[in-house]
């Protein structure tokens, strides 16, 4: 008899657990499923920063945290909010951008594409770095925060070349060459930039 009832027992909660699991499940797909109400004549406020990350951060917990943005969440919002008949501006708050400047160029590139949309976007800043200037200069206005500085420093690309110094002394540099965008021995074959080089320098 007592067997039995600890079977009925152990049944009954393992229902309960299902029953539980099941309803949690339903929970999470109604609030991840539900989009977010949006008014007519809304502005998105978009916040870049942060290393720009190419995923989303994993983790059973990750769909219910807010993340650092990621490149391609910064695109698909532009997109989006593009194409919206609800969105009808975007200010874009650039903060403590530090990300590697192909992934700025390409959330720049977004904001330039959304730009064709004639939908204002509009650039505030709390601080004017090199990389929030840049993403800045794609809006149709910047405006910068009485109190902030404007620290652009400027970018700058060099290179040397040793061939010449090494004809001086009759030295010939002995390297393989593969490829013209293979520049990496151009140090000790050239005399100054190659067209190729000279390419990837000012990219």
């Amino acid at each position: 008899m007592a067997v039995r009832r600890g079977v009925w027992i152990v049944i009954v909660l393992i229902v309960l657990a299902v029953f539980v699991s099941a309803m949690g499940v339903l929970v999470v797909f109604a609030t991840l499923g539900s989009e977010p109400q949006v008014a007519s004549n809304s502005t998105l406020i978009l916040r870049v920063g942060g290393d720009l990350n190419e995923m989303e951060p994993g983790g059973v917990l990750a769909p219910f945290m807010e993340g650092a943005p990621t490149v391609r969440g910064v695109v698909d919002a532009l997109k989006k909010a593009k194409h919206d008949k609800r969105i009808s501006s975007v200010i874009l708050r650039p903060t403590g951008a530090a990300a590697l400047w192909g992934k700025v160029q390409e959330v720049r590139d977004a904001i330039a594409d959304f730009r064709r949309s004639g939908k204002p976007i509009i650039a505030y800043l709390e601080y004017g770095g090199e990389q929030e200037f840049y993403l800045a200069t794609a809006c149709d206005k910047v405006f910068l925060m009485p109190a902030a500085s404007l620290d652009l420093t400027g970018m700058a690309n060099y290179e040397l070349f040793l061939r010449g110094t090494l004809d001086k002394i009759g030295a010939y540099p002995d390297a393989l060459h593969i490829g013209e965008y293979k520049t990496a021995s151009n140090t000790f074959t050239e005399h100054t930039f190659t067209p190729a080089h000279r390419e990837m320098g000012s990219r």
